[in-house]
């Protein structure tokens, strides 16, 4: 491994797994997972952490794996962030700028999302992201948070999607990495990560509904013109599928998960059509048959539920004549339920594809998978605030150096004066005497020719 490039480790804390990884930074289109480490979760439940020393152990199993694969030990780890207590809210910020003809600078946008993070919240809750939803400089819209650095306004807007979460979910997953021995760089918002994993670049700009069906919880991500316009997250996932095959057929979760992934389909295709017998692990108790066309009723109508509530969701946000002009993208483990995208396509509407993050992969055949989506996207997030905030130190030594330059000509210019001012005053004690001796000669001729005594 080249020491010189960038490293980073990442944890995914999910409802039914927990994966780590530590990456390797290539470039802006490209890095390498040196090692990855995937176990069963415990202690958590819809995204929320609810017993901690369960994580830990799963944290701590998940990471070792991670590591070894890798053979670097990992001190520093960033983090996601989901669950059914998560939300985010709309907030506005206008500025009259005193200058307006003063170029627009990353430092004075930067100064406006850090005031967000000080606006008023409920009790027992704590803003964890700030995310620009759109800017205008004197009414003119602008699309893209980089484009506005360099313009010139009076009246600068800005609206922002402000992630909120309990500040017991945020301090349980603070409290995992500690015991963990590990330190937390930073925690991400889930549904944001999983979309910079699998989505392009034009389904940025043109519109796109991400969907993030994981185990407990299924996450959204509307985009537009390159700006996160809303984002939400629905307590049901793909935990809630297997609990209703458990309860229908009378079968341990396990049984009823293994299920769905062999047999599982969103949509009954008569050419699938077996009888299934499981084998009970309970002596003297008859196997269990099941009809795969009544599995697949059964997981039909928990699916259209979830879709439901994501429609709901969706026609707050997007009207129904914008909706046109987006297309749905499908992850997490969640998407890879059979027949689920000409599902989602009939009851939403919108053309959907399933969503795989090898778009910066360069070793993809073991991860090109929809349950490493929000992994993968962890990992390009921390990338990004990695260069970030090696860029705001350099710009800081940068700066720290210029200003010792500056006091050190300042210095320089008040040596020399004092110079003179010293040369000077040296002259003066050298031709003071000089100049005594010319005025009392002038003196001695002036009263020479000026001598009233007219006598000689």
């Amino acid at each position: 491994m080249n020491q010189n490039k960038l490293t980073a480790g990442v944890i995914d804390i999910g409802t039914t797994k927990v994966v780590a990884i530590v990456g390797e930074y290539e470039n802006d289109y490209s890095f390498n997972i040196l090692g990855c480490g995937v176990v069963p979760s415990k202690g958590v439940k819809r995204g929320n952490v609810v017993n901690i020393i369960n994580t830990v152990e799963s944290i701590q199993a998940a990471l070792s794996l991670a590591q070894n694969q890798a053979g670097i030990k990992v001190n520093e780890v960033y983090v996601g962030i989901a669950g059914q207590n998560i939300y985010s809210r709309k907030s506005s910020f206008t500025a009259n700028r005193e200058f307006p003809n003063k170029e627009i600078t990353k430092e004075e946008i930067d100064e406006i999302i850090k005031k967000q993070y000080f606006i008023p919240t409920d009790f027992g809750e704590k803003i964890i992201e700030v995310i620009p939803k759109s800017i205008s400089i004197d009414d003119n819209k602008i699309y893209n948070l980089e484009e506005i650095i360099g313009c010139i306004g009076k009246e600068l807007k800005m609206e922002f999607n402000i992630v909120i979460g309990k500040v017991t979910n945020i301090k349980s997953i603070e409290t995992c990495i500690d015991r963990a021995e590990l330190k937390l760089k930073k925690i991400f918002l889930e549904p944001i990560a999983s979309a910079r994993a699998v989505l392009y670049n034009e389904e940025f700009q043109k519109g796109t509904i991400l969907i993030d069906i994981g185990g407990g919880t299924s996450d959204i991500a509307v985009y537009h013109k390159g700006m996160l316009q809303h984002t939400n997250i629905i307590p049901l996932g793909g935990n809630t599928i297997t609990q209703d095959i458990e309860k229908n057929f009378n079968l341990t979760f396990n049984e009823a998960e293994q299920l769905k992934i062999k047999f599982g389909q969103a949509i009954y295709e008569e050419s699938q059509d077996k009888q299934i017998i499981i084998k009970n692990k309970i002596e003297g108790k008859e196997p269990i048959t099941i009809d795969t066309k009544i599995l697949s009723n059964v997981i039909k109508a928990r699916v259209e539920e979830i879709l439901g509530f994501i429609e709901h969701d969706i026609s707050l946000h997007i009207t129904s004549n914008d909706r046109k002009n987006f297309d749905i993208v499908v992850t997490g483990g969640g998407a890879l339920l059979k027949n689920l995208v000409p599902l989602i396509k009939f009851k939403l509407g919108m053309d959907t594809r399933i969503g795989y993050p090898n778009i910066y992969l360069k070793n993809t055949n073991a991860y090109n998978s929809p349950q490493f989506a929000t992994a993968i996207g962890l990992l390009i997030m921390a990338f990004d605030d990695i260069k970030q905030n090696n860029n705001n130190l350099l710009n800081k030594n940068n700066q720290m150096i210029n200003e010792t330059n500056i006091t050190t000509e300042a210095n320089k210019a008040t040596e020399n004066t004092e110079t003179l001012k010293e040369n000077d005053s040296e002259d003066n004690k050298k031709t003071k005497p000089i100049k005594k001796g010319i005025k009392t000669i002038q003196e001695f001729l002036s009263n020479l020719f000026n001598n009233n005594d007219t006598e000689i």
